[in-house]
């Protein structure tokens, strides 16, 4: 190896190639770095607006021909539910008497129900009274108000306007007729639409869903997805990159090449030397590639997120790459033979 070492360290005297190979690494890093950045800030927007919209997480659940009982047990064990909630109510005197988990609610003043003759009214609800009455066959049921709530979006059906929330207990006690619905919290709003698709197939069910700023929603995750698509093609982009500079490398060195074939080099052990080769001038280029990433990341701060990992992977990328190219290449090597290049000079 001493003997030959001229041959190993030749190409990084060859300023032309080295320069070529550099400026296409360069290149390659900065759109590798910057497609993983962009979707790194893609990804936080989405989650971010998931977040902010975290309504649509929820479905409202109802049946005509199902008790509450009978939903909980169809839904219990289907992976994309959270949490799920009961939601009675009853229309007394035109006014609806609703129990509702504290969860879906916002208590804005006071607090949550405690005890069976308790109650909550809505906070826009014009009803500066702490009493509230209801009357059923004669009978006069006081209730104490606790508290204001605002329902959100998920609570309960439209059609119910400013309800009593009172306790489940008080509820059944009444001598009415009440509605079972159910509260479902899907565990990402990604697995909405399946866990919808879910209970067609189980027949019986009517749902609710929040629907006002489903198209941001479906928007960011479109772009997530288109993103992904091009993180996925960056591997190919790189291995298509570095197969191609190994070539030019191979090209640019026949003689060198046959010289080692000819001294008892073996293809593979040769095409290992040049991904050596190429490994060198990647690693030159990998800071130059960096400090241009991190620049760009600078001005378009909202748009390209960086992080650390993206080197580890990019550096993961270019090894495998290599090692694929070392194996291919050999075939590509094994056709250089030296008295063929005598006979072109």
């Amino acid at each position: 190896m001493k003997k030959h070492k001229f041959l190993i360290f030749n190409i990084l005297k060859k300023k032309k190639i080295c320069r070529f190979s550099s400026m296409m690494f360069i290149l390659m890093m900065i759109i590798f770095f910057s497609v993983l950045g962009i979707k790194n800030g893609m990804l936080q927007k989405y989650e971010r607006v998931k977040l902010e919209s975290i309504d649509h997480n929820y479905v409202l659940l109802k049946s005509s021909n199902k008790s509450y009982y009978q939903m909980i047990e169809e839904i219990k064990d289907i992976k994309f539910v959270q949490k799920y909630y009961p939601v009675m109510y009853a229309k007394v005197d035109n006014t609806y008497f609703v129990y509702d988990d504290c969860e879906n609610l916002s208590i804005l003043e006071g607090n949550c129900i405690s005890n069976k003759n308790e109650a909550l009214v809505n906070f826009y609800q014009e009803n500066g009274s702490d009493k509230i009455s209801i009357t059923l066959d004669g009978k006069k049921i006081d209730l104490n108000v606790v508290g204001k709530y605002r329902s959100k979006s998920f609570s309960f059906s439209d059609d119910i306007t400013s309800p009593v929330i009172i306790s489940k207990e008080l509820l059944e006690s009444l001598d009415v007729q009440y509605t079972n619905e159910i509260v479902v919290k899907i565990n990402d709003y990604e697995n909405r639409e399946k866990f919808l698709n879910l209970l067609v197939k189980m027949e019986g069910y009517n749902t609710g869903v929040q629907g006002s700023n489903d198209g941001v929603l479906d928007r960011y995750r479109s772009y997530c997805n288109i993103m992904n698509c091009f993180s996925n093609i960056l591997v190919f982009f790189c291995f298509a990159i570095i197969f191609l500079v190994n070539i030019i490398i191979i090209h640019d060195n026949k003689q060198d090449i046959a010289i080692m074939r000819s001294v008892g080099y073996s293809n593979l052990k040769i095409s290992f030397l040049m991904s050596i080769y190429v490994f060198i001038i990647l690693l030159l280029s990998l800071i130059p590639g960096i400090v241009i990433s991190i620049f760009f990341s600078a001005i378009f701060k909202n748009l390209i997120i960086l992080q650390f990992s993206m080197v580890l992977n990019f550096l993961v990328v270019c090894l495998i790459a290599l090692l694929v190219a070392d194996f291919l290449l050999s075939f590509f090597i094994r056709k250089i033979n030296i008295i063929k290049l005598l006979y072109e000079d």
